[in-house]
């Protein structure tokens, strides 16, 4: 009968440490393939993008609400997202003394931004109107619309300033051709300067 030969000590310290190194491997192969399962996975579970609420609603769970409501840690309401009366959506960020500061919301289907100061007054509106077209407007401490900077559809930019009635007030626009206009109107409604 023919007998294996006794490895020697070093021999079987090799051995072992190749197969430790292999095992090693092994497992980094392993938990590399979790991973990429586990990626997959929750990749799957993800909603599509929408194109809208006319898209075709996808088959991961979703939450729906009219209205939702985000507190602090003492239980103040800093946030709220809902649908105003007219239907528009809009979100309302509150201060820690539970006044409304900044409002996101849509004016008819024309999106808007409102900041308001530490009394809730509308200090700056950012909007898009109807056509499209940027403004810009600063109001006073009684909310009376004082600056206006925008631009028209046509891309030319235009600045109105005016005293708190919006009876006397100045006009700098450029206009199509690229001309430049300057209007001063009195407290009277009558313009009082014209350039050119």
């Amino acid at each position: 009968m023919r007998t294996m030969p006794t490895p020697e000590p070093g021999d079987i310290a090799a051995r072992l440490e190749a197969l430790e190194r292999a095992n090693r491997r092994l497992r980094r192969v392993g938990a590399l393939a979790a991973t990429v399962a586990g990626a997959l996975v929750l990749t799957a579970a993800l909603p599509t993008p929408s194109r809208g609420p006319t898209s075709t609603p996808s088959r991961a769970p979703t939450l729906e609400a009219q209205r939702f409501v985000v507190r602090d840690a003492s239980g103040k309401i800093r946030a709220v997202l809902g649908m105003r009366a007219d239907g528009a959506p809009i979100l309302n960020f509150y201060d820690q003394r539970g006044t409304t500061r900044l409002v996101v919301g849509l004016e008819g289907d024309d999106p808007a931004v409102g900041f308001l100061d530490a009394a809730g007054k509308g200090r700056v509106q950012l909007g898009l109107g109807t056509d499209g077209a940027p403004h810009v407007s600063l109001f006073d401490e009684r909310e009376r619309g004082r600056a206006q900077l925008g631009l028209a559809k046509d891309g030319a930019p235009n600045l109105t300033l005016s005293d708190g009635d919006r009876k006397a007030a100045v006009w700098l626009a450029i206009e199509g051709d690229e001309s430049p206009t300057l209007n001063v109107q009195d407290r009277k409604g009558k313009i009082v300067f014209k350039a050119p």
